[in-house]
């Protein structure tokens, strides 16, 4: 997928204020609904889950088996896939300690003085 700059730029803001939001709705959701932080990340990721689901489904539906019109290319990155390091799959680890980290301090600390201890 090729992207423009400015595009991206764009693109790259909203991400952040989705960061900033996301610390709000999570953290209102344990305060008001959910007594634990932990199950409240919990929540948090299962929606994100079924949404990344979803629009990964939309975006190109998944392949059970190598058909005739399966490019080499397809068949590369899955077998590049298998070879990845076990570390390469920890990103989903890490967002939930950031997740359950700024559940559980966030309203103590404040979130732009959370926000800037994770910041730095």
């Amino acid at each position: 997928m090729i992207v423009p700059k400015s595009v991206a730029v764009v693109l790259a803001l909203f991400a952040g204020l989705a960061i900033i939001l996301q610390n709000g709705v999570n953290t209102n959701l344990n305060q008001h609904g959910i007594p634990s932080p932990f199950a409240t990340a919990g929540i948090s990721y299962m929606v994100g889950f079924l949404a990344i689901g979803i629009i990964s489904v939309l975006d190109r539906p998944p392949k059970c088996c190598r058909t005739s019109n399966t490019s080499d290319d397809e068949v590369a990155r899955t077998s590049s896939l298998r070879a990845a390091p076990w570390y390469a799959f920890c990103g989903g680890l890490l967002g939930a300690v950031y997740v359950t980290a700024a559940i559980l301090l966030a309203a103590k600390l404040g979130f732009a003085t959370f926000q800037l201890a994770v910041t730095f």
